[in-house]
């Protein structure tokens, strides 16, 4: 499967990341790392889903987003999507994060301010990410976009 190229843009020290096509666009770098954290913010507005992704490849990825004015973490397992959180948030801009600890479990997280972040799942629990392929590329970490 061939996703569709991004289009990366910078401006005034903002990168914006759009699709030239329809379904997952995604950029993203490989980690040198099993512990990482990956953060970024995005625009409250459109029916399309960005946000940050861990990838292993277009069947298999995590994914935390803004989309139709809610936070949606997904997992898409085997190319079956599960929605596995979904909050309505009215705030112009949203700020998305992911921890990876030891490069199989995740921590998901989002807040309107920086200052108070909403973590999912709830406390220290994190979501087991074995069913992210570990060969080939490897897990990357990266931007998003479901031009549906």
């Amino acid at each position: 499967m061939t996703l569709p190229r991004p289009v990366l843009t910078k401006n005034n020290g903002k990168l914006t990341f759009a699709s030239e096509g329809i379904g997952f666009c995604f950029r993203g770098v490989n980690v040198q790392t099993g512990n990482y954290t990956m953060e970024t913010a995005v625009r409250n507005e459109g029916c399309h889903l960005k946000g940050v992704c861990v990838y292993g490849n277009s069947t298999n990825l995590f994914t935390i987003g803004v989309e139709e004015g809610k936070v949606k973490l997904y997992q898409i397992e085997k190319g079956n999507q599960t929605e596995l959180f979904p909050r309505t948030v009215d705030a112009p801009e949203i700020y998305l994060r992911v921890e990876s600890i030891n490069a199989r479990f995740f921590r998901f997280s989002w807040s309107t301010d920086q200052q108070a972040w909403h973590a999912f799942p709830d406390g220290p629990t994190a979501l087991d990410g074995i069913f992210l392929p570990q060969w080939g590329k490897g897990v990357r970490a990266g931007l998003l976009i479901d031009a549906k």
